[in-house]
């Protein structure tokens, strides 16, 4: 771990791991955009106001799974029913304990869909952390979780995304074929290489081919 100090300029070229941030510094959507402009080639994301996480991003086939995840999704909000509103990993969320996350995939549900209207004119005018816990949320581990051992780094994220809120959350392991599944109170599913998937409740009709995840 690494202490960082308050001026910017230090925030450059930030090594993967976890930085604590000195006390009672103030992070705010600003801060947070300076320092993806200064670190490009990694996610960062901010844990309860106290401390920075930085990994890389899901690159190559790790990208194009959740391409065809993102492809799934839409057609159910927009041809199945769903509604709502999907996005990927440019979307984080600011969530009630102060936690600055990005997901690979999310979505959110008509009722926070109509919150954050009531908020703000159009998605045009949506910060980069919105202030709403998603329904859904998607983790794709990437072949530097697999080479840093970060894999319960990943599981402690959706076990973290859903002790906020969130309804469902799935930790995608292509290395190992297993889809990881979290749901609030209940012991979390593991299944093997399943060919497809259905959400269940939470995702009426949300049925996923997960053949090309695999692939």
């Amino acid at each position: 771990m690494t202490t960082l100090a308050t001026e910017i300029p230090a925030y450059t070229d930030l090594e993967i791991g976890r930085h604590p941030l000195p006390a009672g510094f103030k992070v705010t959507d600003e801060f947070m955009r300076e320092l993806q402009e200064l670190n490009p080639d990694k996610i960062i994301e901010c844990w309860k106001n106290r401390e920075l996480v930085v990994t890389v991003g899901a690159g190559g086939n790790a990208s194009g799974r959740g391409f065809w995840l993102s492809i799934a999704l839409g057609i159910w909000i927009r041809i199945g029913g769903g509604g709502g509103h999907g996005a990927e990993s440019s979307q984080g969320f600011l969530l009630p304990d102060g936690t600055r996350q990005k997901p690979d995939l999310s979505w959110i549900d008509e009722a926070a869909l109509r919150l954050l209207r009531d908020l703000y004119q159009s998605t045009v005018d949506w910060p980069e952390y919105l202030p709403v816990v998603p329904t859904f949320i998607v983790e794709i581990a990437s072949p530097s979780d697999k080479r840093r051992d970060n894999l319960e780094q990943q599981r402690a994220k959706c076990e973290h995304w859903v002790g906020q809120g969130v309804s469902l959350a799935w930790l995608i392991d292509p290395f190992d074929g297993l889809l990881h599944i979290y749901r609030p109170g209940a012991d979390v599913e593991t299944r093997n290489r399943p060919l497809s998937i259905e959400a269940g409740p939470e995702m009426p009709g949300f049925v996923v081919d997960m053949a090309p995840v695999w692939e």
